[in-house]
């Protein structure tokens, strides 16, 4: 008996290890940059990336809304599509999760990052390609192209960042102290941590 068990216990460890099968469709509309309708109805969540969203509630669009559902569209409007399921199935709109490539293997979050039409999502566990996603994001932040062209997503130093609060931009500075209260990581840039830049990380 416990050997079989043993057995058994082996089998659902190379089962829960083995990657996610990929699987093709095709696709029948896009929403936006990162979302789309396949055409037996599923809506997919491009993982790994979030593009600009379209104005609601009477607001503009965001910038560089428009180009990067362009692009979603020009690579995979009514295309036959290979999708490869995240560890994470679902958000929480009920949307499948996946990372899509084109019918001859071109990974459409990777096209966004390198035009700069998209930002790196990181959701755990969905992180499989987060390091070379990373990598086309910093280079297109260098080379400052589509969404990184705009002077609100330069960089600015951490003193700064109390004039964007509510807003979003990259900062940079130099941590100086790291400390942990009730299951939060907090980061502290500068000495005084009520009032100078902190970052809170949640476990």
């Amino acid at each position: 008996m416990p050997h079989r068990l043993g057995q058994l216990l082996l089998i659902i460890l190379l089962l829960w290890t083995l990657p996610a099968q990929a699987q093709s469709s095709r696709v029948s509309h896009i929403y936006d940059g990162d979302t789309v309708k396949l055409a037996d109805g599923t809506r997919v969540r491009i993982i790994g990336i979030d593009t600009p969203e379209w104005g609601r509630d009477k607001k503009p669009d965001e910038p560089f809304y428009a180009q990067a559902k362009a692009l979603t569209k020009a690579l995979l409007h009514k295309q036959k599509v290979i999708l490869t399921p995240g560890t994470a199935r679902h958000d929480r709109h009920r949307r499948f999760l996946a990372y899509i490539e084109t019918a001859d293997g071109e990974d459409i979050g990777a096209a966004l990052l390198k035009k700069g039409l998209a930002l790196v999502f990181i959701f755990p566990p969905n992180i499989e390609r987060m390091n070379h996603y990373l990598q086309l994001e910093a280079q297109a932040r260098k080379q400052g192209v589509g969404i990184w062209s705009r002077p609100a997503m330069r960089a600015i130093t951490h003193t700064q960042a109390h004039r964007h609060i509510g807003g979003y931009r990259l900062v940079r500075g130099k941590v100086l102290k790291v400390g942990r209260n009730r299951g939060r990581v907090y980061l502290n840039f500068g000495r005084n941590w009520k009032k100078d830049f902190t970052v809170v990380v949640e476990k």
